[in-house]
């Protein structure tokens, strides 16, 4: 059996669109947390699959539990851990 012409050729790689800078804001929104000690609030973005957030050192200078504000508008706490 022939496939017509019009047909799309499975062989050729499909390329998805540029994201709308809505989309990109929308896919980066999930990743920003706020930051919550004694002394104030900052924030951060959970940058790998196993949670770590990257944060300002101002931010959580001193502390060893921060709490964590997710997007949902749950808080967990977080424990410190610097790299300097």
């Amino acid at each position: 059996r022939r496939v017509p012409k019009s047909a799309p050729c499975s062989c050729r790689p499909t390329f998805s669109p540029t994201p709308t800078l809505a989309q990109a804001i929308a896919k980066a929104k999930q990743s920003v947390v706020r930051t919550r000690t004694k002394s104030g609030m900052g924030s951060g973005i959970v940058f790998d699959e196993d949670g770590h957030i990257l944060s300002n050192y101002h931010v959580i200078e001193g502390f060893t539990v921060v709490g964590v504000g997710l997007n949902d508008g749950k808080w967990l706490s977080g424990n410190v851990t610097v790299d300097l």
